[in-house]
């Protein structure tokens, strides 16, 4: 039986000519700049969003880790969405690096609403550094994307406010494709910028940092603190330039598959905003978590991998692997699901 699995796009596993490219890799010691294959992957990062330099890092977590670990320093102020992946999932940033994070309710949703942006009181404390970090796309809201003129408000706001701002883009090429705006829009203003190359680009492992010399010379040496140096990381690295020459237009593929899945569960009486589905991401929403959780089992039984772990809510990430059959099989799952508990739902 296939297995249908739409948990996350980090399940995607690299193609044949990724391994090819992996086996052909160039390779030196990176502890001295002497990976000829990660120098090239970290200069190609760093041009398409027209930055300084740019710096490989073992995954999203670490990119943001070593993004904000180069912009300040014990005890600073780090603002977040209080549903973003740095907030719900990343403590070591407060916990290693020793900053102050502070959530904010519904930063994303104003930003996309226009509405007023505004920080919360936190008492005296001129003397730390303050940053901003965005998550495009937004994953706790469908995978919404952030266009450039939202990006550059934040950045108006966090010029009057003495801020400085990182953007967590760990699926930032999903934002670009949706939006059809190019990465130097969404990046010009930012200090540094993050994203994952073993997500929508299907890569087995690693993240990307860019900004400016600065900033990525001092996050080389937070990543080397963390344990991250690579050495002859060009084997990884390879699949990496493999991803930014030849996965990014593809991921329209992703969207229409998940619009075309969005439409389908609610055309058969499932909730789902299907006007926020822009990217990969979709989230269904059920009355009960008892209903989530049967609903999940049976998808398993059936082929089918879901993520359930949200109050009454089941997340589906399409990507590389799935294609239009596997959400035909899908909807004809749910449809016949919900007319066996229909009473339930």
């Amino acid at each position: 039986m296939r297995i249908i699995d739409l948990r996350s796009d980090t399940v995607t596993l690299p193609n044949r000519k990724m391994k090819e490219v992996m086996l052909t890799a160039d390779l030196g010691d990176d502890g001295y700049f002497e990976d000829p294959t990660i120098c090239k992957l970290e200069k190609k990062a760093a041009n398409i969003f027209k930055k300084d330099s740019g710096l490989f890092v073992a995954s999203g977590t670490m990119a943001n880790m070593v993004s904000l670990g180069a912009l300040a320093n014990h005890d600073d102020i780090v603002f977040v969405d209080s549903l973003s992946h740095i907030y719900r999932c990343e403590e070591g940033i407060s916990k290693y690096l020793h900053l102050k994070v502070v959530p904010i309710e519904g930063l994303h949703e104003k930003l996309l609403a226009n509405e007023a942006l505004s920080l919360p009181n936190i008492g005296n404390n001129s003397v730390n550094k303050k940053i901003l970090c965005l998550e495009n796309t937004f994953a706790m809201k469908y995978g919404v994307p952030i266009n450039s003129m939202q990006i550059e408000r934040v950045c108006d706001f966090a010029k009057k406010h003495n801020l400085l701002v990182h953007i967590d883009g760990s699926r930032i090429f999903n934002a670009i494709i949706a939006l059809k705006q190019s990465p130097v829009d969404l990046a010009k203003r930012v200090n540094t910028l993050s994203f994952c190359l073993s997500k929508g680009l299907s890569c087995p492992y690693g993240a990307i940092v860019v900004g400016n010399k600065e900033n990525i010379s001092r996050a080389r040496i937070v990543r080397n603190q963390l344990g991250g140096g690579l050495r002859q990381g060009g084997l990884m690295a390879a699949t990496g330039i493999f991803a930014l020459d030849h996965m990014i237009h593809r991921l329209n593929g992703d969207h229409r598959r998940a619009r075309l899945l969005a439409e389908g569960l609610n055309s058969q009486g499932y909730k789902i905003d299907i006007n926020l589905v822009k990217t990969n991401i979709l989230f269904l929403y059920t009355k009960t978590d008892r209903y989530k959780d049967s609903l999940q089992s049976f998808l398993f039984e059936h082929g089918v991998r879901v993520i359930a772990k949200y109050n009454k809510m089941i997340r589906m990430v399409t990507h590389y692997e799935i294609n239009d059959e596997d959400i035909k099989k899908v909807l004809y799952l749910t449809e016949i699901f919900l007319k066996n508990n229909r009473n339930h739902y």
